[in-house]
């Protein structure tokens, strides 16, 4: 038996009945031609699926990966330190010209020229010592081939003794060739040019970066003692009395470290031992303030 209608009205039809038998479906109104298909219609048979676009000025989403401008860019900056020159930094960078009155033969002195000294370093502080420009002057020999060949203790200036020690600095930093081998050539004028050095430290004409480069050889030359020219110079700038106020633990790992100085430690509570370093002691000290 057939249920009733319900009162007041056809009764509704099931959800998901199928359609009366021999009835065609329904088709789905045509997508006008150009207009995006709705949120949840079907694409049609073959056509590739396309890639929701993101609203303008949105973050990507997590793991969504980079825009392919920002996946294939990289940064000049990366991995950092100064970048390596390029052949065509040194045959045509900016002081390829300057490098020509030095990069003759071997065996022909080149003639010195204070200016071209002042013309490369007012470059170089211009560019706030930029590295590259350095590391450039560095492959062009500038250094070994012109520099210390015409370095004058009493003539020099400013210019030439920073430029000197820019030069020195590059190669303690770079660390793939020995620093102090050009130097070595004519050491004998290397107390004259650490005795200027020392005497720039004081001057009011250097700025806070030139300082820094200063500071920074005078590190590099109390860490390069090995050279007997650079030892000479800076150990004077040393006391035995500075050893006192060095703390014990690291005093006596530097004693063990170095060979000469090398002893086993006595026992503190030892009054002989106390009695000579009491000793020893007050004749350091004397020797300090006489």
């Amino acid at each position: 038996m057939a249920p009733k209608a319900a009162e007041g009205g056809l009764a509704p039809k099931a959800a998901g009945a199928p359609p009366p038998e021999g009835a065609a479906p329904k088709a789905s109104a045509p997508v006008p031609e150009g207009a995006a298909p709705k949120a949840g219609a079907p694409a049609p048979k073959g056509a590739a699926p396309k890639a929701a676009a993101a609203p303008s000025g949105a973050l990507p989403k997590a793991g969504g990966g980079a825009p392919p401008a920002a996946a294939s860019s990289g940064s000049a900056a990366e991995g950092g330190g100064a970048r390596r020159p390029s052949l065509k930094d040194v045959v045509q960078g900016e002081f390829a010209d300057f490098a020509k009155k030095w990069s003759g033969p071997a065996d022909k002195k080149p003639e010195f020229e204070p200016t071209v000294v002042e013309a490369i370093y007012k470059s170089l502080k211009t560019s706030n010592f930029d590295a590259g420009q350095v590391v450039a002057l560095e492959f062009n020999s500038y250094l070994e081939r012109y520099l210390w060949p015409f370095f004058d203790g009493e003539k020099a200036t400013t210019g030439h003794l920073m430029s000197v020690a820019l030069l020195i600095n590059e190669k303690v930093r770079d660390g793939s060739v020995t620093a102090w081998d050009s130097i070595a050539l004519r050491k004998e004028m290397f107390a004259g040019y650490f005795e200027r050095m020392l005497g720039l430290w004081k001057s009011p004409e250097l700025n806070l970066r030139e300082r820094t480069h200063v500071i920074q050889f005078l590190i590099n030359c109390f860490q390069s003692l090995e050279q007997d020219f650079v030892r000479e110079c800076a150990l004077k700038l040393t006391g035995l009395q500075s050893w006192f106020h060095l703390n014990e633990l690291h005093r006596n790992k530097l004693f063990q470290a170095n060979k000469k100085a090398r002893c086993r430690a006595p026992a503190a509570s030892d009054p002989e031992v106390s009695h000579r370093v009491a000793v020893f002691e007050r004749a350091a000290f004397r020797l300090h303030i006489s």
